[in-house]
Parts: C-alpha cells; structure tokens; sequence
C-alpha cells in the first residue's frame, strides 16, 4: 500500500493504473475510520482493480462554533485499517496541499445546502461540495463510494458531479459506471456511534480520543490472503510512503 502526500503524486499513479486498463474505485473520508468506511472500501475493493482512499479532515465544512482542532485523527489506525482492506493507495494531504491559496475559490451549493442540516450548519454544505470537487478532479475517472446515511449531503455531491461534469455517473442506488459514485449501506459501529461528528463530540467531553474498541476489534482478514497490491506475496503487508521524508504533515496546520 502506497500513502501518498501530493496530488501530482495521486494523478500520476492513478493515470498509470487507467492507462493499464485498469478500473479504479475511490473512497473519500475524512479519516478517524470504521466499519462503515471498511464496507465501503471492501465494496470498491470487489468492483474494481485498484482501491484508492482519501484521508483529508476538511477546514471548509467546519462552521464557526465548530472545533477543528479537536476533530478525532488516529492515522495509524486508518491505514492499519486501509491496508486489512486491501486498499492499494491513501492519499493524505495536509491542509497546504488542498488549499494553497490563503482564501480557496470554493463552490457555493445554493438553496439545497441551506435546508435540513444545512439550517444549523451554514457554510457547511459548500466546504463539503468544494473538496468533493477537488478530489474528484484529484482522482480523475474512477468509481467513488459513499454511505447513503448523509442523504442531504449525497444529494448534493450526485448534484455537483451532474452540474460540473466530472466523468462520473451519480446514480443514487446504482453507481459510478465506468466512473461512476455509488451510494452504498454503510455498516456502522455496533455501539450505535454512527456519526463521526458525534464522536468528535464524545472526544472532548471524554477529555481524549474515543476508544476504537467500543464495538470490539475488527475481523482479522484470514492468514496468507493478498486482496491488495500492497499486500506482499507471502501475507505479509508493505506500507509504502511516498511524499517528504518527515512524512505527511498534520492536517490541522495551514
């Protein structure tokens, strides 16, 4: 599994894959994963030859009373996680990366994105949209998956990728054909800790980061299987960083 930094670096390695006649899937979080991103990626793991996650904690869909900051992060965890997926590239930017101009052009959703959650959220919905739209340039042609939980928000996204003709084909119970965003069931905790910003929420009233045990350790994968190319060919895995040497730096530092 490659962990890559730069987008030029994310491009590169995709285009090689599709020049190879190769199918990519892609799932975009923002990191602190669970089951629910596991089924996702298991999902893009089966429909495709090359399994690509995103691991990016957007500023721009943070509103004002909301703690950028103390949004939980456990990167090792995540690319343990990624890795048990089969998953063959992480791309973890840091906020520079992304948004290298002090004030980003962004994407501005309109009256869908201030209803519902939108209501208490303003803003919101348009840092959301204007990431996807990033990552969906980043990514380039590729299958994208998302959980159907956040209906408002996949409304929007299947919305973005129709208004600005990204080569995906938003279907909310089909999917990104060729390249096509599926609107999968996402599995969640057992615990019931569904939403990520609740257990953002938890974190800080616990004074710590939530347990990532609560809904007990995650399936191990059988001995000796090799779904993924970073998977070596003994069972073994072989985490590879590409991208500076100190390694990628926190996402919360501009």
């Amino acid at each position: 599994m490659r962990l890559l930094t730069r987008i030029s670096d994310v491009q590169r390695a995709l285009d090689k894959e599709r020049e190879a006649g190769r199918r990519v899937g892609f799932v975009p979080t923002m990191g602190f994963l669970h089951e629910g991103h596991a089924s996702l990626m298991r999902r893009a793991r089966a429909e495709n030859d090359v399994v690509a996650v995103s691991i990016f904690v957007n500023p721009l869909q943070f509103a004002a009373n909301e703690d950028l900051e103390a949004y939980p992060r456990d990167l090792d965890s995540d690319l343990s996680l990624c890795e048990s997926e089969g998953v063959d590239i992480v791309f973890h930017p840091n906020v520079g990366e992304m948004y290298p101009e002090p004030n980003p052009f962004t994407v501005t959703v309109g009256e869908v994105g201030s209803k519902l959650c939108g209501r208490t959220r303003p803003g919101h919905f348009d840092g959301v949209a204007t990431v996807v739209a990033k990552l969906f340039n980043i990514a380039g042609p590729c299958r994208a998956y998302f959980g159907r939980k956040d209906a408002q928000q996949l409304v929007i996204i299947e919305r973005l990728a129709r208004a600005l003709n990204f080569p995906v084909s938003a279907r909310r119970s089909g999917g990104f054909d060729r390249d096509r965003r599926e609107g999968c069931s996402a599995d969640r905790k057992p615990d019931g800790i569904a939403d990520i910003l609740r257990a953002a929420r938890e974190a800080r009233l616990r004074g710590g980061r939530r347990r990532r045990d609560v809904g007990g350790p995650r399936p191990a994968r059988p001995a000796g299987s090799s779904r993924g190319r970073g998977v070596g060919r003994q069972g073994t895995t072989d985490r590879q960083h590409d991208g500076d040497p100190g390694g990628a730096p926190s996402e919360g530092s501009s």
